[in-house]
């Protein structure tokens, strides 16, 4: 029986949501399911939602890319990008991270495997999934943005550009994949992407210390964020493409 001044939930240390909202049948069942038979496909659905990611950062990429060989200046930036990947992983990080533990990266799923604090079979689910989540993401800025994609590629045709810079930094093709500048040494290009990886490693393996008082577990989805903004200014290829054409 209740009393004045007193709750009627049973005495322990801590509530349940269920508690004070009951749960459905339904709801209850699929909780049992998701964490036994059904884990494995809602970690797979978590790794490909990094697709939040690339959506966000290759969609702010194909607004300034397709509007700079449009002649459209303004409407885009590099800072613009390098935000627009930071939101997205940071996005993607908070919606998934808890469930499949927020790998989004084939290099990341790799190491954690040779450090055996992930199973083969598990990365090579994670790998499959963040791969599939990038390619859908493309095609969905493909489809989004296809009537732009289609009037600059008219527009380097009537100008007798397209066979030159379609496949480049600066073509269509750029906005969904990296191309080197022409005549860049590619050892130098390695050594970017060496180094813009290896920084973004280390900050994530420091923020997944847990005697790092600087990187409290609150703060890991935002510094991974930056970081990984921080390196799309150290490896924009699109950028040194537009500084060696204005030289």
């Amino acid at each position: 029986m209740a009393v004045a001044g007193q709750h009627h939930l049973r005495h322990r240390d801590f509530i349940h949501l269920a508690d004070i909202k009951p749960r459905s049948n339904a709801y209850i069942a699929w909780e049992r399911r998701r964490h036994r038979q059904a884990h494995w496909l809602v970690e797979c659905i978590a790794e490909f939602s990094f697709m939040i990611a690339i959506d966000a950062g290759v969609g702010s990429a194909a607004t300034y890319l397709l509007s700079n060989t449009a002649q459209l200046n303004g409407l885009g930036s590099l800072f613009q990008i390098g935000t627009a990947y930071a939101l997205g992983i940071l996005f993607a990080l908070v919606v998934c991270a808890p469930t499949s533990g927020g790998h989004f990266n084939p290099a990341v799923t790799i190491a954690f495997t040779i450090l055996k604090r992930c199973t083969p079979r598990k990365a090579l689910r994670y790998i499959v999934a963040q791969i599939l989540g990038a390619y859908i993401a493309c095609l969905l800025i493909y489809v989004q943005w296809r009537d732009l994609i289609m009037e600059v590629t008219e527009l380097l045709e009537a100008s007798g550009k397209l066979d030159a810079v379609l496949f480049t930094a600066n073509g269509p093709a750029g906005v969904f994949a990296l191309y080197a500048t022409p005549g860049v040494s590619l050892g130098r290009i390695f050594l970017n992407e060496f180094i813009c990886d290896f920084m973004i490693g280390l900050v994530i393996w420091a923020c997944l210390d847990p005697t790092n008082f600087s990187a409290p577990p609150s703060t890991a989805p935002w510094i991974v964020s930056f970081v990984y903004s921080a390196s799309t200014g150290l490896d924009d290829e699109k950028g040194h493409e537009q500084i060696i054409e204005r030289v």
